[in-house]
């Protein structure tokens, strides 16, 4: 294209028309250049990289194929689930996320542990919370966790030592010995919630019973190998079951802390429905908290917030004795309050404070 070409194209699409617009075009370079040919000893160096790479993937791909496999006669990844599941009867967290889904049906000023409705409220709704877990964690295990126990596998040890820990678990001894370790493992934690395959405490135990008795069946020769493999590759093994139970149980720790909204006040609606005899009046009204006659005649008013990632973590005390100025006003928020007594203290829409609901 020529100056005057390319003026010519600049005007019919609205653009500058001065010389110094030409002489910027003129400068644009038309040519093309070609790239040096590679030189050979780099020719040979990019192909050995690619090959080592295929080579590298498809040792991956054999790993993780004998991985799957010994997940799949082994049941590795269901030893780990049960482990990181016999953590949460001790784990305060878990208990504590539970406490809050409890201060979900009643806030913590109208009930707590002490109040006769708490236990079975609290056994009903762990219920719930099981079989929305084990729905959670069989999907979880199907999309992620148990790609990740593979992955983990087959990229943290030598292709021989999978072979060796494949070959045994294939083996009569492996599958008496890794059976009894699910058995156990499974009777220990039991399956109220986060289960794969949810089986009551009594079928639990029964399986274990069988699992043992299988075991003890083994001919000596199996048995030696038993000792010999739980005392060389087992170790290691067990290192990475550990590793991973620790990772799964904080996974379904987090989880009870994380459980949707709306579900949750699907709960709340099940439990009033159940227990609507039981539970503490509930109210519309803003909660403040509670006033306390003590047998010495002091007032105390306490109050519960949210603090350090617990419903009921924060709590405050005011103390009012017989002598403060304002005893009688605070005194008249809760008529006829008796010594010895608590009662709740609401406050409407109008500002008003009283304790009724």
């Amino acid at each position: 294209m020529g100056l005057g070409q390319g003026a010519s194209a600049r005007v019919a699409l609205g653009g500058p028309q001065s010389d110094d617009a030409d002489k910027r075009a003129s400068v644009i370079p038309t040519k093309c250049y070609r790239l040096a040919p590679m030189k050979p000893r780099l020719q040979a160096f990019c192909a050995a990289l690619v090959l080592f790479a295929a080579v590298c993937a498809h040792a991956d791909e054999a790993r993780e194929a004998t991985v799957r496999r010994i997940m799949e006669v082994a049941a590795l990844d269901r030893l780990i689930l049960a482990n990181a599941r016999a953590t949460l009867a001790t784990d305060p967290k878990a208990a504590q996320h539970l406490d809050d889904l409890m201060y979900g049906v009643r806030p913590p000023a109208m009930w707590n542990a002490k109040h006769p409705a708490w236990a079975p409220t609290r056994k009903a709704l762990t219920e719930l919370v099981g079989q929305e877990s084990n729905a959670w964690v069989q999907k979880y295990w199907r999309e992620s966790a148990l790609n990740t126990h593979v992955r983990e596998l087959a990229g943290s040890y030598r292709a021989d030592f999978l072979t060796t820990v494949r070959e045994f678990a294939e083996s009569p001894a492996g599958q008496a010995y890794f059976g009894r370790r699910l058995a156990d493992a499974r009777a220990k934690a039991g399956e109220a919630m986060f289960s794969l395959d949810p089986q009551p405490q009594v079928a639990l135990d029964k399986l274990a019973v069988e699992a043992r008795r299988r075991f003890d069946a083994l001919p000596a020769a199996d048995k030696a190998r038993v000792k010999t493999f739980a005392e060389d590759e087992g170790v290691w093994l067990d290192k990475y079951i550990a590793s991973q139970s620790r990772w799964i149980a904080e996974v379904i720790v987090m989880h009870l802390g994380d459980i949707d909204y709306k579900v949750r006040e699907a709960w709340r609606a099940q439990l009033d429905a159940k227990f609507a005899a039981l539970l503490p009046v509930d109210s519309k009204k803003q909660i403040l908290g509670t006033l306390e006659l003590r047998d010495d005649s002091a007032l105390v008013f306490r109050f519960t917030f949210y603090w350090n990632n617990a419903a009921d973590g924060g709590r405050l005390a005011l103390e009012f004795p017989k002598s403060h100025p304002r005893y009688a006003e605070v005194l008249a928020l809760a008529p006829a309050l008796a010594r010895g007594q608590t009662r709740v203290l609401y406050r409407d829409v109008k500002g008003v404070t009283s304790d009724k609901p």
